[in-house]
């Protein structure tokens, strides 16, 4: 049993449509028929389409996207870091009389701070920061001279009598030093 539908209703003389038992004829003539109502279908589907297309960008943005307290419960609260010199990140730790108990300086990627000008943190240049970070009326006075261990890490340590200081390097033999972290750690300062 055939379907009625898709008989053709109307019929072109002289054209190719005309031609009887093929499908794809019968079909091109039943929407030649029918094609107002294809058309308005098709015209409904493409807007339901774009609808969907549209709440589903304004959905993923708002999925995606994260908030200060969606960070804040992964990382912990923000911190706030200091540029001390060009390629040079401080962080710190407060006590809870708010004086510092704890500096971490790294080297990192600063404003302003292309390759050439960054401060390495090396044996060398550490003793000017720690001039400049805990002055030696602060320090107290110097319990021993600069501890070095070295191996894939360096590892030099100054000990004086309020504060220890610690500046460990990984050593990467092709790049030279890299991966650099200056700890300062008050002795009497208990850290909140």
């Amino acid at each position: 049993m055939t379907d009625r539908s898709l008989q053709p209703t109307r019929r072109r003389q002289g054209s190719w449509l005309s031609c009887e038992g093929e499908p794809l004829s019968a079909a091109l003539e039943w929407l030649l028929d029918h094609e107002e109502h294809f058309y308005s279908e098709v015209g409904s589907m493409l807007k339901r389409l774009c609808l969907l297309q549209i709440v589903l960008l304004l959905t993923a943005g708002t999925i995606v996207a994260q908030r200060s307290f969606d960070l804040q419960s992964k990382f912990g609260p923000p911190q706030d870091a200091f540029v001390i010199r060009p390629g040079l990140l401080m962080t710190a730790k407060y006590a809870a009389d708010e004086k510092v108990c704890e500096m971490y300086i790294v080297e990192a990627q600063t404003p302003r701070s292309n390759i050439g000008l960054r401060t390495p943190l090396t044996p060398e240049t550490v003793p000017g920061l720690i001039d400049e970070l805990v002055p030696e009326g602060e320090r107290g006075r110097k319990l021993r001279w600069p501890v070095q261990t070295q191996g894939m890490t360096l590892q030099v340590v100054y000990k004086f009598e309020n504060v220890s200081i610690e500046l460990i390097q990984n050593l990467l033999p092709a790049k030279g030093w890299s991966d650099s972290i200056l700890k300062i750690k008050w002795a009497n300062r208990v850290c909140k």
